[in-house]
Parts: structure tokens; sequence; C-alpha cells
């Protein structure tokens, strides 16, 4: 049911942008144990069953009509733009809560239990709230790199978590670099190994590895690898000195940061672009998903109105 549903919105999707597509067009969908993406490089789309919200499923729908698209025009999708990948996966996804109306998808979608809320407000309340735990992270690290003072376990814990998926990245794929840091940046992102700043101790958050496991199985791992021994291995902090002890650390958590602000940048604020137009708007864009990447940025990538960025970042 939820892999036609998927399947369903795709056809909506394209319809609605005056897209021919065949079924060969229509991505193959998987489902998934852990977070939801598209990927470019398969034209999969891997959905979580526990989160088949109208919101998510036209996410990365967007992302699958965006990329065919563009490679219909002959575009190098290797070096598709981020950001506007983020775009346009939010654009589709105020695209297609209107497209349902009135559809037996609104209803589907309703009785999946789906609570996901993308409105303006609650992106706000996101970007603050990382905003926050970065400048925490920030403070933290500045007094630990001054040897003013020492980390908490959570931070602690953060390096381990980073080290542990790093190596277990390395041993499992052979995929190049940029696959593993994405797949990197997914686990961190998603929380499956980020351990939340406050109330958690060493590799608490880790202990259910199956479910670790399964999400390397799901997004590209090509090698078995004994998930439980690499949690073990993990632990290498212990045996280090003093002074590197703390070098790796830092490094581990300056890795950790530059990634959550990369991700505000290019995955949090494409969204509040996007938010800021109707669907009516978006669906009256002639050619609205062939617009190449830096003529999206120059036309949506700003906000309407000029006292709002001050206010998001006050």
């Amino acid at each position: 049911m939820v892999v036609e549903a998927v399947k369903r919105s795709f056809r909506l999707l394209a319809k609605s942008q005056n897209i021919e597509i065949s079924d060969k067009d229509i991505p193959e969908v998987f489902g998934s144990d852990m977070g939801s993406s598209y990927s470019s490089e398969d034209r999969t789309i891997r959905l979580s069953v526990y989160d088949a919200t109208s919101e998510s499923v036209f996410e990365e729908v967007g992302h699958a009509l965006r990329d065919l698209a563009m490679r219909r025009k002959g575009s190098n999708r290797e070096k598709q733009d981020s950001s506007v990948h983020e775009f346009y996966g939010m654009s589709a996804s105020i695209i297609g809560k209107e497209l349902i109306k009135g559809t037996y998808l609104e209803k589907f979608f309703k009785d999946m239990g789906g609570k996901e809320s993308r409105e303006m407000p609650q992106i706000i309340k996101f970007y603050k709230k990382d905003k926050e735990e970065i400048n925490k992270i920030e403070k933290a690290l500045l007094e630990f790199e001054q040897r003013k003072g020492k980390l908490s376990d959570s931070l602690e814990g953060l390096a381990e978590a980073y080290s542990l998926a790093v190596k277990i990245l390395r041993d499992c794929s052979d995929k190049s670099n940029y696959e593993k840091l994405n797949h990197l940046s997914k686990i961190i992102s998603d929380g499956i190994v980020l351990l939340q700043i406050n109330g958690c101790s060493k590799l608490e958050q880790i202990g259910n590895v199956r479910d670790f496991a399964r999400f390397l199985e799901n997004y590209g791992g090509d090698k078995p690898v004994n998930v439980e021994n690499k949690v073990k291995e993990g632990r290498f902090f212990e045996n280090l000195g003093t002074v590197k002890r703390r070098k790796v650390l830092a490094r581990n958590i300056r890795d950790v940061l530059d990634y959550k602000k990369y991700s505000l940048e290019v995955h949090t604020k494409p969204y509040l672009y996007a938010l800021q137009y109707s669907a009516e708007e978006l669906m009256a864009i002639d050619g609205f998903f062939s617009i190449p990447d830096k003529k999206v940025k120059r036309r949506f990538f700003y906000f309407k109105d000029p006292d709002f960025e001050r206010r998001l970042e006050g």
C-alpha cells in the first residue's frame, strides 16, 4: 500500500508540472526501518514505514522528479547543489498537500497516523533550536580547547559516536568519500548515533546495534560488518594519552559542529525559502522543476521580508 501511494504521488506531482512520464521513469520504492531518502545514484526512494506522511512522501518524490527533469536537460547530477535539492523537496511537500485534497491519498496518509508538520513556525522553531545547540557546543568546545574546562559525558559520547560511525562506514562500504560522508551525515542528523547534548552518557543511545546495522544495510553498506564488535572498538578513547585524547575529542566534535552548521544552510534554510510560497504560486511557475540550480538560488534564495533573517538569527 505504501509503495503504491508513493508511486501515485509521483504521478500526481509530475502531472501537476506537465512532465510526461512512463512507468520506467517512476523510481523504485523500498521500505526502511530508519529515515527516508532518495538516491539519485540508483533512482530509488527509501521510505520510513513509521513516517509515511504526505510531507515525507512528497519530499522524496520531489527529489526524484527534480532529478528526472534535470537529467532530461542533460544536467550532471553528481554536481547538483544540495541546498537546491532540499528546496525542491520542501516545495514538492507544499504542492503535494494541495494535490491530494479530496483524493484517496489524503485519507490514506491521515490513516497512517502521520503527525509531522512542516509549516513555517515549526521550521523556525527547529532552526532556532539547532542554532542554540550549535552555540552551546561551540562554547563548550572553545573552553575545552583553551584547557579551561572538560567536556561533559554527553559531548564525549558525541565524539565517540562520530568515530564509531566513521570506522563502520570505512569498513562496510566501497563507495567514494562523498558517499561515506553522506551516510555519516544521515546517521548523525537522524539521531541514530548522535547523542543528545543533554541527559545521556557515553554510547548510551548506540545500544540498539541491530537498528544501526539495518540502517547501514539500507543506506549502501557493501560489506558485512560485525557492528557489536565495532561498538566495543569505539571505546578506544579510554586507551589514549591525555594530550592525544584531547586533540581527538576536539577534532571530532569540530567535525560534527561543522556538519551541523552546514546542515542549517543547505537543509533548513532552503525549507524556509520554499515555505514563503503557496502551492498555487509554485505550480504557476512554468517549468519549475527544470530551472537550473544557479537560477533557482538567484530567484528564490532570499527572504521576502527583509527583517525576517534578523529575527531568525536573533
